[in-house]
């Protein structure tokens, strides 16, 4: 595109991380990108999953508050965030976007708020519909993929069990 550089991931690429420059906001066109954000004890929490039509890379910060990888191969537009500024039809995909996340957060919120001990598929149906998976479905989706797609994955579970540590699959 004119105002974006068309960027092509192999799957389990890290597109930048928690702390860079936060220069330019990226669209997804197709594939899957996960946003995750490194806990203290080394453990990887995922934020979000992201398909295409999806942006990602937005904070009022200098900095990206999360890292962003791509689970499978994937291609995105990187725009620089100045061109936010010289194009209304921009700022417009940006505003559509940002009203989806707004409405997939509080529907997350709805659901967390009528939560009993015991979740019901209900709502893990509510969660698997909506356009953005977020909250406790995307992690459980982003470390299934992981499983699925990475083969140090299972090297891990296996040397954490070796080290006598009970690990919850949630939580690698």
């Amino acid at each position: 595109t004119p105002q974006g550089h068309r960027l092509r991931f192999a799957a389990h690429t890290l597109i930048f991380l928690e702390g860079d420059r936060a220069q330019r906001i990226f669209e997804v066109t197709d594939g899957v990108v996960m946003l995750y954000k490194l806990l203290a004890d080394g453990r990887r929490q995922v934020v979000e999953l992201l398909g295409a039509g999806d942006m990602f890379g937005l904070t009022h910060h200098p900095v990206y508050d999360c890292s962003a990888e791509s689970l499978l191969p994937c291609s995105v537009i990187a725009y620089e965030r100045a061109a936010f500024e010289r194009s209304p039809a921009l700022v417009r995909t940006l505003n559509t976007c940002l009203q989806a996340q707004i409405l997939a957060l509080r529907e997350h919120a709805m659901l967390l708020g009528r939560q009993r001990p015991h979740h019901g598929v209900d709502q893990l149906e509510l969660l698997a519909g909506r356009a953005t998976v977020g909250g406790e479905l995307a992690h459980l989706a982003g470390e299934l993929l992981l499983e699925a797609t990475d083969p140090l994955h299972e090297e891990l579970v296996e040397v954490a069990a070796e080290d006598g540590d009970e690990l919850d699959p949630l939580e690698q």
